[in-house]
């Protein structure tokens, strides 16, 4: 064989090196996201301020992977599971995203298997832990109620405390009940699930003989409201203890006298210095409540977004493990965030009401 012929078959392979290696690269960094996000409906108040969350995350990530690299697409989810189920195939089926993102509970729930059976990776954003559970092709990337209920069972330090748990969210009361009993004996622990509506009146007088000292809201803002509002007119002295951004929202405070929030006990995740810093730079109009949601859809899109451009041909057992796998997350919207088997861990922040202010202790 001639040298030259030689040299153009050696310059031929190493162009089409570079050229596999290129294409590698540029598959590698593909991003397609869909996001079912409520703008209607009762979830609204959560769902609008994440999208400035989700703006910031896809500016970020055009800047880290390329302004064509990177699509997400918002499908409105309408706070209702058939309309959340409809958008998240619309999403699979006509943007052919890699990866799906929900929020809110009962809408997830319904999401998840479609999600799986289309062998993609879902993220969901909700109490419900039960998810990550059953779909090992999942991250739960919201605050876990078993970790705040242990930590409150604890600082409490009275097994003698009696506790009602009343849940309008499913799949979350077990996971706080446990956590409980761990400190608590089960005769003090009570609880109902899967209760429907906003009159709690005959619910808590039925358990008025139970006494509880501290009564744990597993709800949205609306159920919240009613709850505090109807215990403290039908006489009742138990205290609340909750998740702030539904159960003790600035809304909340707001609307109730005074007299009505006195005392409740709440718990959050504190937001990363640097994060709140940008989006208040970004979005100067947002409160404290919505800066608490927009810096959980950042810290979801950016890892969503960082495993998927790890991740060749966005195969989702890859996807699921590089998420899996961030200990000190640089794009974080919570403080110290990082995640385990799956669930999202971070720190937590107690706090109680004082002259109708949630004051962080």
């Amino acid at each position: 064989m001639k040298k030259s012929t030689k040299l153009v078959i050696a310059v031929v392979v190493i162009i089409i090196i570079v050229l596999i290696v290129v294409q590698s690269s540029t598959q590698k960094t593909k991003i397609s996201i869909g996001a079912v996000v409520p703008q209607t409906g009762f979830g609204a108040y959560w769902g609008k301020p994440e999208l400035n969350g989700i703006k910031l995350a896809e500016m970020d990530l055009k800047k880290e992977y390329g302004e064509n690299n990177v699509s997400i697409f918002i499908e409105d989810g309408q706070s209702a599971i058939p309309a959340s189920v409809s958008a998240a195939q619309k999403l699979l089926s006509v943007n052919k995203v890699d990866l799906i993102y929900s929020e809110f509970s009962g809408p997830s729930a319904a999401i998840s298997p479609v999600v799986k059976n289309a062998g993609k990776t879902f993220v969901y954003s909700t109490f419900n832990q039960k998810i990550a559970d059953d779909n090992e092709r999942s991250i739960k990337t919201f605050v876990s109620f078993e970790v705040a209920c242990e930590k409150f069972a604890k600082d409490l330090n009275d097994s003698s405390k009696k506790v009602l748990i009343i849940s309008s969210i499913g799949d979350v009361a077990p996971y706080c009940e446990r956590a409980l009993l761990k400190v608590l004996p089960k005769e003090n622990v009570k609880t109902v699930d899967g209760f429907i509506g906003t009159d709690f009146r005959t619910l808590l007088l039925q358990n008025k003989s139970f006494a509880p000292d501290y009564i744990i809201p597993v709800m949205y803002e609306d159920g919240s409201f009613a709850l505090i509002k109807q215990k403290v007119e039908l006489g009742l002295k138990s205290n609340i203890f909750g998740y702030r951004q539904d159960s003790m929202t600035e809304k909340i405070l707001k609307d109730l006298p005074v007299a009505y929030t006195e005392g409740i006990v709440f718990f959050e995740m504190p937001i990363d210095k640097g994060f709140n810093q940008r989006i208040k730079t970004a979005y100067p109009e947002m409160t404290d409540d919505d800066i608490q949601a927009a810096a959980n859809a950042y810290q979801s899109m950016m890892a969503a977004g960082v495993a998927l451009a790890q991740c060749p041909g966005a195969d989702s057992a890859c996807v699921v493990s590089k998420i899996s796998d961030i200990k000190d997350f640089e794009f974080a919207g919570y403080q110290n965030a990082s995640f385990v088997n799956r669930i999202l861990t971070s720190d937590l922040s107690f706090g109680v009401v004082k002259n109708g202010v949630a004051v962080v202790e």
